[in-house]
């Protein structure tokens, strides 16, 4: 199964457990609404147990994990935005008059948004990784404990581990993006204000000082030394008012995961196991053969039918989208950043031209690219992926049957 990423794995398996579900519902025997009724009387404490221990003790180590992600896209947005929103917050003041208040607002809301975007992405990038292993062991620790260890077994208990460990993990992987956005964009522009405020004017006076020559003051010296005296004190507020809430952020993400994840884990591990009963199988040994032929399929099915079509959308939503920011904003840039060497004095500089422009141009190159991939990836996967999927566990599903007509 090579070539599989961690997202279309998740999403097989889930399509897996679900036709394992389906099978078993079939039956229309009169047992089958007492059984619903024992599978939630038996699950339903289970479910509270796993809920807790994984929202106790999942968030306390991924936000350990993820400080360091915090600490790197903090460092990145500041090492490659700080020096030129400095020289355009200096550049917009009024003539013969500076307004540190309006220096550090203008940074707060054109920082806060590039360091909030970049630590929502980070963490939707990482999140998966640092919560799977944490979940996997707090959810093994509860069903050992639980009611339900018997029944499962060994090899059932790893198995529905799996299960749950992948949906959680995949759950909030996709949601953790906007609520990093919107629990975080406060407290960073906050605390990028704070700072501001509270070391400008030394920051300009330290500036003042190392940027003199003979001919006065050097003004690239002056807005590079400014942004040396505030990267750090910035740095250090930001990342401690995302390290204060992101635990809670953690923790809410994962309740609301756990409970989208756990209900369906476990009604399709008990059914599972009714199925093999009735079968007269020994317990896991029927799922596991008949998830590894839908795995393998589906996998395969995949492969050839969505990868290709990923592939070429994205290309042509990359070219098109490309085209229309530089008819939109190429002509702009260009303009604005002649105008800022003029206004600075520089005369004609290819390298602090060509930072301008590219100041100006990367985020919303990247904004649109990035929701102009989405977009298409998102339309090749609805078409693609429940085709694939349906002509996989179809033949899948009439092998066993066949199969099981041999024996």
């Amino acid at each position: 199964m090579e070539g599989m990423s961690t997202n279309e794995t998740t999403r097989l398996n889930q399509a897996v457990q679900t036709a394992i579900g389906t099978i078993s519902g079939q039956s229309n025997g009169p047992g089958n609404q007492q059984f619903a009724e024992a599978t939630e009387s038996m699950t339903e404490p289970v479910r509270e147990r796993l809920t807790k221990a994984v929202r106790d003790r999942v968030a306390e180590g991924a936000r350990d994990r993820l400080e360091e992600v915090v600490r790197e896209r903090v460092r990145e947005a500041l090492r490659e935005r700080l020096e030129q929103e400095l020289r355009q917050a200096l550049l917009d003041s009024a003539p013969g008059k500076f307004e540190p208040e309006r220096v550090a607002d203008r940074l707060s809301d054109r920082l806060g948004d590039v360091v909030e975007r970049r630590i929502a992405e980070g963490l939707r990038e990482r999140v998966a990784d640092a919560v799977r292993d944490r979940i996997g062991d707090a959810v093994r620790s509860a069903l050992i404990q639980s009611a339900l260890r018997e029944q499962l077994g060994p090899s059932g208990i790893e198995g529905l581990v799996s299960t749950i460990r992948d949906r959680m993990a995949d759950v909030v992987r996709e949601r953790i993006h906007d609520s990093a956005r919107e629990r975080l964009r406060e407290v960073i522009r906050e605390r990028i204000r704070a700072a501001v405020r509270d070391r400008l004017r030394d920051a300009l006076q330290s500036a003042a000082t190392q940027s003199q020559s003979g001919f006065g003051v050097d003004s690239e010296r002056f807005v590079a030394a400014l942004r040396e005296r505030l990267e750090e004190p910035i740095r250090e507020r930001i990342q401690e008012g995302v390290r204060e809430r992101l635990r809670d952020l953690l923790r809410e993400r994962l309740e609301d995961a756990g409970r989208e994840s756990l209900k369906e884990s476990l009604k399709t591990a008990m059914a599972g196991m009714r199925v093999s009963s009735a079968a007269g199988l020994s317990r896991g040994e029927d799922l596991e053969r008949i998830h590894a032929q839908l795995r393998e399929r589906a996998s395969a099915a995949i492969r050839q039918r969505v990868v290709e079509a990923l592939r070429e959308r994205a290309a042509d939503a990359i070219r098109e989208r490309t085209e229309e920011i530089m008819r939109e904003r190429l002509g702009g840039a260009i303009r604005a950043a002649l105008a800022e060497q003029m206004a600075l004095g520089r005369g004609f500089d290819p390298e602090g031209l060509a930072e301008s422009i590219q100041f100006r141009m990367t985020d919303s190159l990247r904004d649109r690219l990035t929701e102009a991939v989405r977009e298409r990836i998102g339309e090749a996967v609805r078409e693609r992926l429940g085709e694939a999927l349906r002509t996989a566990i179809r033949e899948g599903v009439t092998e066993n049957a066949q199969q099981q007509l041999v024996h």
